[in-house]
């Protein structure tokens, strides 16, 4: 009965107790698909002291039983192997002023689709898929945001002709979406706007 959560959290814990050289002070989480599943379950398990400053959610959004009736859910105890989890607990999450996260996600995604899907595929038990964006909003206003969510129409473009990339910003860039056209789920680490993207918020302009 593994919490995975905890062991991401246990494993920060331990690079900063055994690894000298890690800047403790500059922690990333990534992660795609199933992969940002559990970085959205992270960000909803932990509080506004979590030990990492960005997360860099790809080609999956948050989904049903992670966010419903306005509200973020957790499981009080993990289910058993093979058995889905009981989010049967709400959260408010809180975060700090300066922490920043992004979520990259390909318009042509056939696995988790970009405009959201309900009921969702067979291999989430049919969960709901919530849109890309609203996604994205959903963690804006986590985050402290108050204003309306973009329109799709505000994308800013920030790619090149062979790999077309909108952007939306939200509190001043610490919140953002990136529209993949027309790429599908296998997009993300691969994709040279995301790695000029996730470079440039980590490592900062400089």
């Amino acid at each position: 009965d593994l919490d995975d959560v905890q062991f991401i959290l246990d494993l920060i814990t331990k690079i900063g107790e055994e690894i000298p050289t890690a800047d403790m002070d500059n922690v990333n989480i990534a992660g795609t698909s199933n992969g940002a599943a559990l970085t959205y379950q992270i960000l909803i398990n932990t509080g506004a002291d979590r030990p990492f400053h960005r997360a860099f959610p790809m080609v999956s959004s948050l989904i049903g039983p992670q966010y419903n009736n306005d509200q973020f859910w957790k499981f009080s105890a993990s289910a058993a192997a093979g058995s889905a989890n009981n989010f049967d607990t709400a959260v408010v999450p809180a975060f700090s002023s300066t922490f920043e996260y992004a979520h990259f996600h390909g318009t042509d995604d056939g696995a988790i689709k970009y405009e959201g899907q309900n009921p969702g595929p067979a291999f989430l038990n049919s969960a709901e898929v919530i849109s890309a964006q609203l996604t994205d909003y959903v963690w804006a206003k986590a985050m402290g945001y108050t204003g309306a969510q973009l329109a799709d129409s505000a994308g800013v473009s920030i790619g090149t002709t062979a790999k077309p990339t909108e952007e939306y910003k939200y509190l001043d860039g610490r919140c953002r979406h990136y529209k993949l056209i027309d790429e599908g789920h296998g997009t993300g680490p691969s994709h040279p706007i995301v790695q000029n993207v996730v470079r440039e918020m980590i490592l900062g302009s400089a």
